[in-house]
């Protein structure tokens, strides 16, 4: 239960923080309608969009802020698996390479958010090449 000196503190950040409230509101609607009530239509129009305004921030000059969300301790292992992925022949999936599977689970899945995402950026070196059979993202050195 929210004490009432932290409604008080929340609702004055909210009156004095506006845009920064609809931009939290919207995407937490935008996720709640994702995860609970979208259909296959819904996720294939939502995915146009999204491409859409990725095209339109790329070309307006927009970057993408990979490393503001993540530990330096992530950040380390994302370099390190880049450069891995960089000397491999072919593609790699994530789990194959070395320390990987000994990592925490909790850790494995924010640093495979942050490989992917840094894979998405179109100035990386390193890039998605797709999934195998087991449905595991599968990793390349751009060309």
């Amino acid at each position: 239960m929210t004490s009432e000196a932290q409604a008080r503190a929340s609702k004055k950040y909210d009156e004095t923080n506006i845009e920064a409230t609809r931009h939290r509101k919207g995407l937490s609607g935008a996720r709640s309608f994702i995860k609970n009530r979208s259909t296959l239509n819904d996720l294939d129009s939502l995915r146009a969009l999204i491409d859409e305004r990725d095209t339109e921030l790329v070309a307006a000059g927009a970057t993408r802020e990979v490393g503001s969300k993540y530990s330096n301790e992530i950040l380390t292992l994302v370099d390190k698996y880049v450069r891995e992925i960089e000397q491999c022949k072919g593609e790699v999936e994530l789990n194959k390479l070395i320390g990987f599977k000994e990592l925490d689970d909790g850790v494995k899945r924010t640093l495979g958010k942050a490989v992917k995402e840094r894979a998405k950026l179109a100035s990386g070196s390193i890039e998605l090449a797709g999934k195998n059979t087991s449905n595991h993202l599968l990793y390349r050195a751009r060309n």
